[in-house]
């Protein structure tokens, strides 16, 4: 048994490799799993078949995973080779907790939970991706280390076209109030070119984001442009505002 960050499990297969200790570049493996149980904080996946997956200094087959659960599961197939060349199907529900301690510092994400639901074809290669699909997020929350109030009740739907992202609609909650998202964003190899995001939120409350000072806002905003600098235009409607703090 194994246990990381809040997922446990049991795996039973066999690995068998190929090849020479002296040329660890020429050699092959092939990996059978005829058992694979996980619980997610949780919530228990098993394989509904044996997982196949064989790895040769060419490429990365994955000819079998199908992963079972009451509300979560996984199913991919297909290949990745070390030339950067990609052809690979996903289709799985996915609990988002465990994906929180592998995003980068700069995120500034601190906790990260929800399902996402994902179905896509990832084809083309490292410099020119081709990712067709959709993606549904539920029941997600967010909290972000510069921003004392959490983000809740996150619902949306994504669509993932060649060299271009589609938030067909993303809603929560966050302080007290509640905001929907839509917009799209288009990516290359060097990632983000432009994106036209629009923004609209009720009676969100602010409070010490700037010293002694809270306010329920709702905003109406379009970010569009490129990441350096984004524009910014639209209307900020201040319902109350209260300082605190003396003026001198």
């Amino acid at each position: 048994a194994t246990e990381v960050e809040g997922i446990t499990g049991i795996i039973t297969g066999k690995i068998t490799s190929e090849g020479s200790l002296k040329h660890t570049d020429a050699a092959s493996a092939t990996i059978k799993l005829s058992e694979l149980d996980i619980d997610i904080f949780g919530q228990k996946v098993a394989n509904a078949e044996e997982i196949d997956i064989v790895v040769t200094p060419e490429r990365f087959t994955v000819n079998s995973l199908d992963m079972r659960g009451k509300e979560l599961g996984l199913f991919a197939q297909g290949s990745l080779d070390f030339s950067g060349n990609f052809d690979l199907a996903v289709d799985g529900a996915v609990d988002l907790r465990p994906f929180a301690k592998l995003l980068p510092a700069s995120a500034g994400i601190s906790s990260l939970a929800g399902r996402l639901q994902l179905i896509c074809n990832i084809q083309g290669t490292f410099l020119q991706p081709k990712i067709e699909g959709i993606a549904e997020i539920s029941q997600g929350s967010l909290q972000l280390r510069a921003y004392p109030d959490s983000i809740r009740s996150i619902q949306g739907k994504i669509a993932f076209l060649p060299e271009l992202i589609e938030i067909l609609q993303l809603r929560g909650n966050v302080g007290g109030g509640s905001f929907n998202t839509t917009g799209q964003i288009a990516y290359d190899a060097n990632g983000i070119q432009n994106f036209k995001i629009d923004v609209v939120g009720k009676q969100i409350a602010v409070n010490q984001a700037v010293t002694a000072l809270t306010m329920t806002f709702s905003p109406h905003i379009q970010l569009s442009g490129s990441l350096a600098p984004p524009q910014i235009a639209g209307e900020v409607f201040i319902h109350n505002a209260v300082y605190t703090q003396d003026l001198d």
